[in-house]
Order: C-alpha cells, then sequence, then structure tokens
C-alpha cells in the first residue's frame, strides 16, 4: 500500500512541477517583440477560393503595408496587452495608437481576442515562433464577391511570426 501511495505521490508531484514549468515557460515564450514572417489567407464561397492573399516579410527590414510587429505584455494570469505595430512607408518607421491595442486571453490552445465574441484562434508557440491559424464562418451579402443573394464564407488564415526580443532585452 505504501507503494501506491509513494507512487501516486510522485506522479501527482510531476504533475504539478509539469503543469507549473510549462504554464510559466509559455507565458515567459509569449512575452516580447514578435515581427510579421509569412501571411496567407483566402475566403471560400460555395467551394470557390476567393480573396487569396500570401506573403513573406522581413520584421528586421520592413519595406510596405504587410509588415507587422506585436509587443505582447502579460498583465495578469492568462491576459496579454498586445500593442501592434505597422510599417509607415512615407515616415519610414513603425507607428501604433493607443486604439490599436488589443487584450489577448489564452485558454488552452486558443487566444481569445474578446471574451464571449469570438471562438478563439488556435495557436502553436515555441521560443522564436508564434503562429495563428484558423477558419471562421460568416453570412455575407453575395454581391461582395460577384453573387446573388446571401452567402456562407468561410474564412481562412495563417500568420507567423519570429520572436525578435524578449521584453528583457
Amino acid at each position: 500500500m505504501k507503494k501506491i501511495y509513494l507512487y501516486l505521490a510522485i506522479t501527482i508531484a510531476s504533475c504539478l512541477l509539469f503543469s507549473c514549468s510549462k504554464e510559466s515557460l509559455t507565458k515567459k515564450n509569449l512575452e516580447g517583440t514578435w515581427g510579421l514572417t509569412h501571411y496567407e489567407s483566402y475566403d471560400k464561397v460555395d467551394g470557390e477560393v476567393m480573396n487569396q492573399e500570401k506573403g513573406d516579410c522581413n520584421p528586421y527590414a520592413p519595406v510596405g503595408d504587410d509588415d507587422l510587429k506585436f509587443v505582447i505584455i502579460n498583465t495578469t494570469g492568462n491576459d496579454y496587452l498586445v500593442t501592434p505595430y505597422f510599417w509607415d512607408k512615407k515616415k519610414s518607421m513603425w507607428t501604433t495608437s493607443s486604439s490599436d491595442k488589443m487584450t489577448w486571453t489564452i485558454k488552452g490552445n486558443k487566444i481569445y481576442y474578446s471574451e464571449g465574441v469570438d471562438e478563439g484562434q488556435p495557436f502553436q508557440l515555441t521560443s522564436d515562433s508564434l503562429t495563428l491559424e484558423g477558419t471562421y464562418q460568416t453570412e455575407s451579402e453575395g454581391w461582395w464577391y460577384g453573387k446573388e443573394g446571401e452567402v456562407q464564407v468561410v474564412h481562412y488564415s495563417k500568420y507567423v511570426f519570429r520572436k525578435m526580443s524578449d521584453l528583457s532585452e
């Protein structure tokens, strides 16, 4: 019987240790400056792919409107303040405004941009890569897509970010 309790205690302790280290590693990994390196998106209407976009970016040498970076700060628990910066070609600098800031909440493997409004964006995180990928469906007026009446639209997007720096740097 003592062996069973010892095994159970070791199992629980290792689970708690793994859970804590994984949570703090995720928070530590997510905080910092992230630059967009790849994006792709499309809409699918009646099985037809439309509005397809795809591209690569270099956040260390931005040149256009597609260049984007995020500064992500853990505020409390699983909540993060995210400040997006967009490349301004005319000024040749990164710009943002206070109205662009947003809050992300992490639950499992999903990021929720505004509680109760969206279904969450699946994400994958490593020490130097953040990938946001997902689909969602909406109903839209068909004329946007050259169709008649209301249409069901499946939106797909994938954004890959590379970590540019930690907050401590």
